[in-house]
């Protein structure tokens, strides 16, 4: 379990290439369903300035995305600077 506090403690302090490190070990490690981390992977890949790894995190999601994991995939792929918000 020591990885995964690593890796969240790595990634808090903008060491990203080190939290990918550790999470990826924490997961082999304790085989665990990687479905369910996919939010943090997917954080990862964005603060890694990764867009490829962020659609292969979207394209492996088993279940529909949230809100805000379908902002993060937009803003990533570039997309979201064509967008307008409107507010009413």
């Amino acid at each position: 379990m020591i990885k995964d506090v690593l890796a969240y403690a790595s990634f808090h302090c903008k060491a990203y290439a080190r939290a990918l490190m550790h999470f990826e070990a924490f997961i082999s490690s304790q085989r665990q369903d990687v479905q369910q981390h996919l939010g943090f992977i997917q954080k990862l890949y964005i603060a890694l300035d990764e867009p490829d790894g962020v659609a292969g995190v979207a394209a492996s999601r088993k279940q529909q995305p949230t809100l805000h994991e379908q902002i993060l995939d937009q803003k990533s792929s570039g997309k979201a600077k064509r967008v307008k918000v409107y507010s009413w």
